[in-house]
């Protein structure tokens, strides 16, 4: 069985071809439209789903609502460099700043 499988590894330094013709990369974005043409297929557009979707889907909560006044909060960048008690201390303030 140990020769079957070794059979199918390539030697050290073998150049492996995978794709080639209308697959190759030079070619795909142009020929393989053409290609589902030919063949009567239809190309389904490809799904994103980016952190805010996801966090909606499964948390049940929208991670740009604000949690004082409920208006939908626009991301502007980040800080890089934050220590934890600096972080524990922002959110605590954020904490007593809101309603109950």
């Amino acid at each position: 069985m140990m020769l079957r499988v070794l059979s199918h590894v390539p030697e050290k330094h073998f150049k492996m071809i995978r794709y080639f013709g209308f697959l190759s990369n030079r070619l795909r974005g142009s020929l393989l439209p053409l290609i589902y043409e030919k063949l009567e297929q239809n190309i389904s557009p490809i799904k994103t789903f980016g952190f805010a979707t996801m966090m909606k889907a499964f948390l049940k909560v929208d991670p740009f609502k604000c949690i004082l006044c409920g208006a939908r909060m626009v991301y502007t960048g980040f800080i890089v460099g934050l220590k934890i008690g600096q972080l524990v201390s922002a959110i605590e303030n954020i904490v007593l700043q809101r309603p109950i």
